[in-house]
């Protein structure tokens, strides 16, 4: 027989955790019942459930639990009403058989309609899974420095997601047109090797998520990732396909090896592509071997422009004859944002093969961009 159930739990908390599955499963819910978060009452806490169809979230917040029960809500009704109250701790109560709960804060009682729980989907099972734990901070950099890579083309979906290979540690992210690879240090890796395909929207998610553990797990099985901090486990169905060989379209050799001041080739930059033309965002760099610097110009309706720098260091095998290449500005505009050293390097081909642009030339994390063919 069902039970009166008492939830005391502190207002900013709750505020947090709802927070997180809200912004989690943000947007039009594909079912109304995908609309609902779950509050589950688990001794001395309270779990809370977010389920949609390719992704979940589960997060608990301590409490005083006087009863047993379950039961599930609009989320988003009841952060509004949170937000406006002025109070440290809330009361909700459920009575048996009853289709509402009562929130009282202070001297406020409100009642809120509950949705029918039998038709709510169970919480994704985490059995059966391979795990690698990361750094936090770590993880963190990853993410912000390969989903900008990710396709969002929907018609081509493992595009949408970065590999992650657990036998090399490390991750990829391509829109075709441009790759970004990274190599990564786990503190624990599953003994059998792994590559699966993980949503780039479900990482981004992190990066807006404050997390206070040092370390993230992260598990998976055939189908589903699990990321699991602070007593939290944010879920995503894998990408099912297979991820291109990256390993072969890292250039082996290169012509032309130059090395730039990083912060100078930006602003370089930003004033040189607001001339590019604005269906492929065309800039074009010439090596100028006598003088040792990178030209970089743009032409189109608005205008154009030309200017060079000095490079730092400058290696190619045909000295009598300046290289030139041209490239998508925008590409090279966010590769350029995750440089963190002071010199970055360009290692080029030929003028239509792709050119590698990392920290230093023996540099494990490297971006591999596509050139665009042009009339130089």
């Amino acid at each position: 027989m069902e039970e009166k159930l008492e939830l005391y739990l502190d207002t900013k908390e709750l505020i947090k955790a709802l927070e997180f599955t809200t912004k989690v499963l943000k947007g039009k819910p594909t079912s109304e019942i995908y609309a609902f978060n779950k509050f589950i009452a688990n001794g001395d806490k309270v779990d809370i459930e977010a389920v949609e169809m390719y992704e979940a979230a589960k997060t608990s917040v301590k409490a005083q639990v006087n009863g047993t029960g379950e039961f599930i809500i609009d989320p988003k009704q009841l952060l509004i009403m949170l937000k406006n109250v002025d109070i440290d701790e809330i009361i909700i109560t459920k009575e048996p058989e009853k289709n509402y709960i009562e929130i009282q804060s202070g001297w406020n009682v409100t009642s809120m309609p509950i949705g029918n729980i039998e038709s709510y989907p169970s919480f994704p099972d985490i059995n059966d899974t391979k795990q690698i734990e990361i750094a936090t901070e770590e993880l963190k950099e990853l993410i912000e420095n390969t989903t900008f890579a990710c396709s969002t083309d929907e018609a081509r979906p493992v595009f949408t997601g970065i590999q992650l290979d657990t036998a090399k540690a490390q991750i990829a992210a391509s829109n075709t047109h441009m790759l970004a690879i990274r190599n990564f240090k786990a503190n624990h890796k599953p003994e059998n090797s792994k590559t699966i395909i993980i949503p780039a929207k479900t990482l981004d998610k992190l990066i807006r998520t404050t997390i206070q553990d040092k370390t993230v797990k992260i598990n998976f099985n055939d189908t589903n990732l699990y990321i699991t901090f602070d007593n939290t486990t944010l879920v995503s169905r894998l990408i099912n396909g297979t991820y291109p060989d990256v390993n072969r379209v890292i250039p082996k050799d290169s012509k032309v090896k130059c090395k730039i001041n990083k912060k100078a080739f930006e602003k370089m930059l930003n004033r040189i592509k607001v001339f590019s033309d604005n269906d492929n965002n065309i800039i074009k760099i010439e090596i100028n071997n006598k003088e040792k610097t990178l030209i970089l110009s743009a032409s189109s309706q608005k205008g154009n422009s030309k200017e060079a720098i000095k490079l730092e260091d400058l290696i190619t095998d045909n000295e009598n004859e300046n290289f030139k290449i041209a490239f998508n500005s925008n590409y090279i505009t966010e590769i350029t944002k995750r440089i963190k050293e002071d010199n970055m390097v360009m290692l080029m081909n030929t003028s239509v093969s792709p050119a590698i642009i990392a920290e230093n030339e023996y540099s494990n994390n490297k971006y591999i961009v596509t050139p665009l063919r042009v009339v130089q």
